[in-house]
């Protein structure tokens, strides 16, 4: 096992650009990002490997790692806000047909006067869909009905995402930027269950998006902690290309408070309604950063937490 040290801040760039942006700080921790790029090239290549990958240790690192403790708490805030997306919860579980993960029988009693005293059994659902359940929830609370939106996320893993929000509305185009192989497995992920409307782009191809949309709004941005992930460069530019020409943002983001604070500050130059939403499930309470939400009725901050 390779000891967790600092990096020279050459060895960092070189890594950063091989990664396109993907913020790397230790040699343990690029280890984990090499390994989690090659695991997707093999699934993409290699059906006996996409048949297991959700399984694999090396996706694990970075997906496919969500907590019990964590999905309960989350199926929580969906009860309190939506609670009929937990009761067609078997609709959803078309993101667990693929890559074999590990599936749970969980119980959820509703706390919520939207669904008084209500109990309900969740079978053989994973955890990581349990979590896309709940930003979908959290997507309906803020911006209502999404039907032929133009969805970007940056970041996209697998597609879990998108597949569940699909599973809700009939989306237009949904662009998945990611590094290549996540991308591409991403793509293969979406094809095989049926999404021909998914587009995979890699960061370079960025550049030229404006072409690709064709004319077309952005209506709404996506990323659950990918896009805080990358290095201040990369998040500048996703700023300037993406972020501020989309009409409704949600992006989770953890890393430090003054990274945070730096890109809430960064995002509130060109979305002035820029608030936070809420702070996700788990126990560091990563903030949600959100702006587009004009007929959310409910809390807005707009002052980080201290750590």
């Amino acid at each position: 096992m390779i000891a967790k040290a600092e990096m020279e801040a050459s060895e960092i760039g070189l890594i950063e650009t091989a990664l396109e942006g993907w913020r790397v700080r230790t040699t343990e921790g690029a280890n984990k990002k090499n390994e989690y790029v090659q695991l997707c090239e093999a699934a993409c290549k290699e059906n006996k490997v996409f048949q297991f990958f959700k399984q694999d240790r090396r996706y694990q690192e970075i997906l496919e790692h969500v907590e019990l403790e964590v999905s309960m708490a989350a199926l929580e805030r969906i009860g309190n806000l939506n609670p009929q997306i937990i009761q067609n919860y078997k609709k959803y579980l078309i993101n667990d047909f693929l890559g074999a993960p590990t599936t749970y029988n969980v119980k959820w009693k509703s706390g919520s006067p939207l669904a008084p005293e209500e109990e309900l059994e969740l079978s053989n659902i994973s955890l990581s869909t349990i979590r896309y359940m709940k930003v979908l929830s959290d997507l309906v609370a803020l911006f209502g009905d999404l039907e032929n939106f133009n969805i970007v996320e940056i970041g996209g893993g697998y597609g879990g995402l998108a597949t569940v929000i699909c599973q809700e509305f009939r989306i237009n185009k949904y662009y998945n930027i990611d590094l290549k192989w996540p991308a591409k497995l991403a793509k293969k992920y979406t094809r095989i269950l049926g999404f021909e409307n998914f587009i995979s782009l890699e960061p370079p191809q960025i550049d030229s998006f404006s072409s690709r949309l064709n004319g077309d709004a952005i209506d709404l941005v996506i990323s659950n902690y990918a896009f805080s992930e990358c290095n201040e460069k990369t998040q500048d530019e996703y700023i300037e290309k993406i972020i501020a020409r989309a009409h409704r943002g949600y992006i989770t983001q953890n890393g430090s408070n003054p990274r945070a604070k730096r890109v809430f500050g960064e995002i509130k130059k060109t979305k002035e309604d820029l608030f936070i939403f809420d702070y996700d499930v788990t126990n560091r309470r990563h903030p949600i950063f959100t702006f587009g939400a004009d007929d959310y009725v409910g809390t807005r901050e707009n002052k980080l937490h201290e750590d």
